[in-house]
């Protein structure tokens, strides 16, 4: 009868990982900033609005809301209503304060850039091998080398391009920097700001 024994090579597996980046691949959970309540409501000349912090956290995309902190990027949930009496674009007639410094929303591109799971890393679980020994009765024994890592590595390459995905798809419907606002009208949506700071937020908007 022949035996079978696998010894999985764990060290080979398991160090790229820990060296390199931490744990696997993971799936992006909606931000959803419509449904946003830990907001902190201002009222401006014409507007209202409201926005949160740490909103990549809130929703769980650690990964993500890591990249954010060590980018020196805010991704901040937003409900901004106009009572201007005219419809307004955001990019163009809402000037966005921190404290008394003018800052400029982030381009959605340049966002998702800086802030993504970098996905061909995983492929260094490849280097991840197996042992398979195959023995006789006779006690003539063979050992055959199996990729193992190569099925962890696709698998966490395929989650974390689909997670990238589903981030930048909900970065451009919730992109507010390019939204017409009607009077009268609410919004919700995503803006992403370069600081490194937690600061107080400011919107007004530019007088005709």
């Amino acid at each position: 009868m022949r035996q079978f024994t696998v010894v999985v090579l764990l060290f080979c597996i398991l160090l790229p990982g820990c060296l390199l980046f931490p744990g696997c691949a993971s799936i992006y959970r909606p931000i959803n900033p419509a449904g946003l309540t830990r907001m902190t409501p201002e009222v401006g000349d014409g507007i209202a609005y409201s926005y949160q912090y740490g909103v990549l956290g809130a929703s769980r995309n650690k990964k993500l809301a890591k990249k954010e902190m060590k980018k020196g990027i805010r991704v901040i949930g937003v409900q901004f209503q106009n009572n201007t009496g005219r419809t307004i674009n955001f990019r163009n007639d809402v000037r966005v304060y921190m404290g008394d410094r003018l800052v400029s929303p982030l381009e959605t591109g340049t966002i998702r850039h800086q802030i993504k799971q970098i996905a061909p890393i995983y492929l260094l679980y490849a280097l991840g091998v197996g042992n398979l020994t195959i023995c006789e009765d006779n006690g003539d024994c063979t050992t055959y080398r199996i990729p193992v890592g190569l099925l962890i590595g696709l698998i966490n390459l395929a989650v974390a391009a689909s997670a990238n995905a589903s981030w930048m798809d909900e970065l451009k419907r919730n992109n507010l920097i390019d939204r017409e606002i009607r009077d009268g009208e609410t919004v919700s949506g995503l803006i992403g700001l370069q600081s490194d700071i937690l600061g107080p937020i400011k919107m007004k908007v530019i007088t005709e």
